[in-house]
């Protein structure tokens, strides 16, 4: 039989073990807390110090957006590259870094498709699409499938896919309510129908696009909306329609000081005179251009603006200037294709790489040699 004394002092153990683990708790968490609060802080000012570095760089690029694309894609490039660099967890961060990477693909996609780079605007809408699949940022999925649509019809030669790309983002611009994205895309559906030579369609969403940005568009919006109708009225020989829509698009791209959109309004207006009968009047139009061109490093679009120029000087009569600014022209655009093929053998290249390592001593590697070039010489023939 256990005595009162022994229970006394068994129940006065107990009470001072569990005093003793309380105690512990109380010393573990006075050391712990501590540890905790500055690990907070210092997952605090790592996210501070990122987000403006981030903030730096899309800054940077919009500033230079719509004067000097080069740089702008410079910034852009510079900051996909930050945040992939980044190896600590942003948990507090992540979805904000996760859009402003997006957007960098997005607008990349956009300069590089404006340098004749379709494919590679193609691969960038497609990286922007697949961060805003992945990280639940479904809402901003119009603008990357409208790009992508745009990009693609360059590269595949198929409308019907960059109608399917145009047709995703109509449907996720109209599930969100997104008005100001379905005037661009609307626009776009009337370019893409112009280009099939279906008149209807073409119109038809062209008239919507003009209505939606004359009641809630930017200066910025209608700026490109105009432009873009006055291009498809030109192409129907509506010279005396695309005049008003064009003048507008002119007049707000100075407004804005948007560079880029001026070059091609003024490349657009040496094109307009030089067709309705004054050529003079083109002749100082394309100047400008290809003076404000050369300031934008536009080498993809500059060939062209010299070819505008040597039919506006042979609808003059000047057909001595007209034959230096198309062997211009001609030169440029020699130039350009073989910048394009040299870019496309280094991928060739890149892609037989490690085939051509391991069999640098076989026989396998003379074969696949031979066989790269005559497959180069046959993509070349077919381009030239």
């Amino acid at each position: 039989m256990i005595s009162k004394t022994s229970k006394k002092n068994s129940s006065a153990q107990k009470f001072y073990n569990i005093l003793r683990v309380r105690n512990y708790f109380i010393h573990l968490s006075v050391f712990i807390m501590p540890l905790f609060v500055f690990g907070q802080k210092k997952q605090e000012k790592l996210d501070i110090r990122d987000s403006l570095k981030v903030e730096e760089f899309y800054g940077l690029a919009v500033k230079n957006s719509d004067r000097k694309p080069k740089e702008a894609k410079k910034y852009l490039y510079q900051l996909v590259e930050y945040i992939d660099s980044m190896v600590v967890p942003r948990k507090s961060k992540k979805n904000h870094f996760n859009k402003r990477k997006a957007a960098a693909y997005h607008f990349l996609s956009y300069y590089e498709r404006r340098e004749n780079n379709f494919e590679e605007a193609a691969i960038l809408a497609q990286k922007s699409i697949d961060i805003k699949l992945e990280h639940g940022l479904d809402s901003l999925l119009a603008m990357s499938y409208h790009q992508k649509a745009k990009a693609w019809v360059a590269i595949m030669n198929s409308r019907e896919g960059a109608m399917q790309q145009l047709k995703m983002a109509e449907q996720v611009a109209e599930k969100y309510k997104q008005t100001r994205e379905l005037m661009e895309i609307y626009s776009s559906f009337g370019s893409f129908y112009g280009v099939m030579n279906d008149t209807v369609n073409s119109m038809a969403y062209y008239k919507k696009s003009i209505h939606l940005v004359d009641s809630i568009g930017t200066d910025y919006q209608k700026a490109a909306m105009y432009a873009n109708y006055a291009s498809i009225l030109r192409r129907y020989n509506d010279f005396e329609g695309n005049f008003p829509y064009l003048q507008k698009a002119v007049a707000l791209h100075t407004k804005n000081n948007n560079l880029i959109g001026l070059e091609s309004g003024l490349y657009a207006l040496g094109i307009h005179y030089t067709k309705v009968g004054e050529p003079q009047k083109g002749v100082t139009y394309l100047k400008q251009a290809i003076n404000m061109c050369k300031e934008l490093n536009g080498e993809a679009a500059l060939p062209f603006r010299y070819k505008a120029l040597s039919e506006a000087y042979k609808a003059i009569g000047n057909y001595k200037e007209s034959r230096e600014a198309f062997i211009e022209y001609y030169d440029l655009l020699e130039k350009r294709d073989d910048v394009e093929k040299a870019k496309r053998l280094t991928k060739l290249e890149t892609m037989f790489a490690y085939e051509k390592q391991k069999a640098i001593d076989s026989i396998k590697f003379l074969t696949e040699k031979r066989k790269l070039a005559f497959w180069w010489y046959d993509i070349a023939n077919k381009e030239s």
